[in-house]
């Protein structure tokens, strides 16, 4: 169950930084070659999402072991999760906005596209992001053969 708590951690850390630099890269493209409308800027950012969910499940399914149980396996993807959520508390009660989300933001890098599509007052919508990442890890771990 530890190995999968550090395995995760160091995918969603990965993962993370490939869809924000991804995107960002994206986006820089867009803006070099003058075609950076709003609404294109919005695909793109669910593109990179979606892409950054698949990752996560291709990653759960590749690097993660499956577990005897299926609340087992929950339990050894949760730390990701635990932690966002932590982020989004710490955020969400005792800041005022601003700055101050950018651990959070940073956190969840691999979901920051699907986060910026949100108005600025939507930060109670963020903790449900922070629960995606354990959930597709646990996903592909359901839909894994058993590793001996």
């Amino acid at each position: 169950m530890w190995r999968n708590q550090g395995t995760a951690l160091l995918l969603h850390a990965v993962i993370g930084m490939l869809i924000w630099f991804g995107a960002g890269a994206a986006m820089e493209l867009l803006i070099r070659l003058r075609i950076a409308a709003d609404g294109l800027s919005d695909y793109i950012f669910l593109f990179f999402c979606l892409v950054g969910l698949l990752f996560y499940y291709w990653a759960g399914k590749r690097y993660l072991r499956k577990l005897s149980t299926k609340q087992e396996n929950l339990l050894s993807v949760s730390l990701v999760s635990i932690i966002g959520i932590l982020l989004w508390g710490s955020c969400y009660f005792f800041t005022d906005g601003g700055f101050a989300w950018v651990p959070y933001m940073l956190y969840n890098a691999a979901l920051y596209p699907l986060i910026t599509l949100f108005p600025a007052d939507g930060e109670a919508f963020f903790v449900i992001v922070a629960f995606l990442p354990s959930l597709v890890f646990w996903l592909a771990l359901q839909r894994q053969e058993r590793r001996t």
